[in-house]
């Protein structure tokens, strides 16, 4: 066990040192938006909504800072990081992730037919646009569960 805490913790480090850098990109682009008076599109959401990117940046820096002390903990505390390494090696745990991704995944694709027929109605550029997104998504799913059957 003590292999899997030291492999554990120095994943962890690295993973520190990522979400810290991570934190000062949304202030840079937003304080470099303000230094050059770059201004959102009257037809943006953002222009409509001013506090939007407000509250968009607000809830990513919280997400960070939450992963950054979830991570400190790890370095910290072995009974937590045994907690940790239990939960990612468990075969229940691995299974209902499994299920759940899947589930996911369908609700997603029924989510984005509807969504597509719904924009068709409203204007051929969105159903293009949501057409596409739709079609990558499938691509890179089908792509990355062709890999993963022949390696496995």
């Amino acid at each position: 066990m003590n292999a899997n805490l030291e492999k554990i913790r120095n994943i962890t480090k690295k993973k520190i040192l990522i979400m810290s850098l991570s934190t000062t990109l949304p202030i840079i682009i937003f304080v470099g938006m303000r230094i050059l008076h770059m201004e959102f599109k009257e037809k943006s959401l953002f222009h409509v909504y001013l506090w939007l990117p407000y509250v968009l940046v607000g809830v990513f820096e919280a997400y960070l800072i939450y992963k950054i002390i979830k991570y400190i903990r790890i370095m910290k505390d072995d009974e937590f990081a045994n907690q940790i390494i239990l939960k990612k090696t468990d075969e229940r745990n691995k299974f209902i992730r499994l299920k759940a991704a899947s589930l996911s995944y369908k609700i997603y694709l029924y989510c984005m037919g509807i969504f597509l027929i719904i924009s068709s109605l409203i204007d051929y550029r969105f159903c293009i646009a949501i057409g596409v997104v739709f079609i990558a998504f499938i691509l890179i799913n089908l792509i990355v569960n062709i890999y993963y059957a022949k390696k496995f």
